[in-house]
């Protein structure tokens, strides 16, 4: 009865449902009795899980750079009228990698709780960013293997794996700037 009780009272009521109001709701519905998590196990996990995302969508491209160096050093000769692809690959850098830290940091706003982001707001937001710089860094790597050129297409692809790299998740968003201040 008291768990009922509690339910109600943590559990809003909503007229409208659009996706804002039912992801507010649900960060406010507390979690099912059986599977209570305390907060600092969450971020942990999702700290875990979030690396190892961004292991994998960093080492996807790696992988595929030793795939393109070992077609490019066949020795077949470049295709052209391929040099658009590098501008393509300029193009999505200087507009996907900043799309990618401003959704970021929506998504750090949207679910910022007292003085620390709420870990479900961390995870989605950076894996957003990990995902532009991998489509990037993807791009450029195709855009080296169509025109056989390692200037310009492969700084390109460099550059969205530099910014991946730089952005290793710490989890720092997630703690509070004063650890002794409680969280809302």
């Amino acid at each position: 009865m008291k768990m009922a009780t509690a339910m109600k009272q943590t559990t809003p009521t909503m007229t409208r449902t659009d996706s804002h109001t039912e992801a507010r709701v649900m960060s406010q519905t507390p979690p099912s009795p059986g599977s209570t998590i305390p907060p600092e196990e969450l971020a942990g996990r999702t700290l875990l899980t979030l690396r190892i995302v961004w292991f994998a969508l960093l080492t996807g491209p790696l992988v595929f750079l030793g795939v393109v160096v070992m077609i490019i050093s066949n020795g077949r000769p470049p295709q052209q009228g391929m040099e658009i692809m590098t501008f393509v690959a300029a193009g999505m850098l200087f507009t996907m990698v900043p799309t990618g830290y401003f959704v970021r940091m929506q998504f750090y706003k949207r679910f910022w709780r007292g003085d620390a982001v709420d870990p479900t707001g961390y995870f989605t937001g950076n894996l957003l960013l990990f995902a532009l710089c991998e489509a990037v860094a993807f791009f450029g790597l195709v855009a080296t293997l169509a025109q056989r050129e390692w200037r310009w297409p492969a700084v390109i692809a460099g550059a969205a794996m530099l910014v991946q790299l730089v952005n290793f998740p710490t989890g720092a968003p997630m703690r509070p700037a004063n650890p002794y201040q409680q969280t809302r």
